[in-house]
């Protein structure tokens, strides 16, 4: 069995719960790298305690060496025969996530397949100028190694995303060296009720969409256990679902509606402009003496159920959830006007004026408590 379908009797996901233990270390998805915040005169800051954005929380705070990546994301450098090389290595063929577990192609400034700045269709042809092609000849070659290449889901690759970048690719250059052109890369998950398209995420601007296959865009293939994006993950308990693969444990109801005792969210969906939604996280923890805040822009992404429409999100695990845009905890680096936000329409992600209206869902992280007893 899937370990992470077993409900309360065990948490784990690649292996970052100690059972029996209290201890529960960085969950899978990559935190976002963001180190800004907005302060009170709607200018950037670095000091963002106390202000409910992403930069107050996560790994990119707790781990801010830029040792093995970027303020808290790991990397390993490996070389041609998939083993690991030193983190001095002047020559590298792929790159690991150690959060995630992956192994990324990088790309090469040079004529081929793996050139940074190719583009290719993503209709599963096999032709020269499809995807699937480049597929086929990474695992024909053994590219580092392995011979299980892939195009990545939506959610891994945009675990790459580095939204603390304000030059060029928001994507950790210290290891991806050629991180290819401005425009979209693809991944596998298609769209729902259109099986000719697929999403791209885009790492110049952070914003996630999708394109029609016989469209270009470029490719990062990926090697390793796909990740389980699928909503079985998930814990239901009460007016709260936890996620076993984030370490995340969200309010079933958008704020503005009630949890009931028919399993159902009731009320008007609140919409708030950021600064109010951010006050409305934090009166939320001095009520209820817990620790919610808005979701960062990959948390938020991580709930979007792509499967879906209209809502894109599971409607039987979070109800009466509208087809709106959502606040993200994430600024744009460029602009301290703009934060990021998904829209559970279709699940597209995006970036929008601080003064515009969303609804909102809080977030908070697991417990050590709680760790403890999902692994007794």
């Amino acid at each position: 069995m899937n370990p992470l379908r077993m409900g309360h009797r065990l948490w784990l996901a690649a292996g970052m719960l100690v059972l029996g233990s209290t201890a529960w270390s960085a969950p899978w998805l990559n935190d976002t790298g963001s180190w800004h915040c907005v302060d009170e005169a709607g200018e950037f800051t670095r000091d963002c305690a106390g202000t409910g954005q992403d930069g107050e929380f996560g790994r990119d705070v707790t781990d801010k060496s830029s040792r093995d990546g970027f303020r808290g994301f790991r990397y390993s450098k490996i070389g041609a025969d998939g083993g690991r090389l030193p983190a001095d290595a002047a020559t590298w063929q792929c790159v690991r996530d150690e959060v995630s577990g992956l192994t990324w192609e990088t790309k090469r400034n040079e004529p081929g397949s793996r050139n940074h700045f190719k583009q290719a269709r993503n209709r599963g042809e096999g032709r020269r100028q499809d995807v699937s092609n480049q597929i086929v000849r990474a695992n024909q070659a053994r590219m580092c190694g392995a011979d299980d290449w892939r195009l990545p889901k939506l959610l891994e690759l945009q675990s790459l995303l580095n939204f603390g970048i304000a030059t060029g690719m928001m994507i950790d250059q210290s290891v991806f060296v050629f991180a290819g052109g401005y425009s979209s890369t693809w991944t596998s998950t298609t769209v729902a009720g259109d099986p000719e398209s697929k999403w791209v995420v885009n790492f110049y601007v952070g914003s996630v969409g999708y394109r029609d296959g016989f469209t270009l865009a470029h490719a990062r293939l990926v090697h390793g256990t796909p990740v389980d994006d699928s909503s079985e993950r998930y814990v239901a308990d009460g007016g709260e679902v936890s996620d076993p693969l984030t370490g995340l444990v969200w309010r079933r109801c958008s704020e503005g509606q009630s949890w009931t005792a028919d399993t159902s969210c009731s009320g008007a969906v609140t919409r708030l402009d950021w600064k109010a939604a951010l006050a409305h996280a934090q009166a939320e923890t001095a009520r209820t003496g817990v620790l919610w805040r808005l979701p960062n822009a990959k948390e938020l992404s991580s709930l979007v159920d792509r499967t879906r429409k209209r809502p894109s999100i599971d409607s039987t695990l979070f109800p009466n959830t509208p087809s709106s845009r959502y606040w993200s905890s994430t600024p744009y680096v460029l602009d301290e006007d703009s934060v990021y936000m998904f829209e559970f329409a279709e699940g597209s992600g995006s970036i929008t004026y601080t003064t515009e209206r969303l609804a909102l869902r809080l977030v908070r992280d697991v417990s050590a408590e709680e760790a403890a007893r999902f692994g007794e």
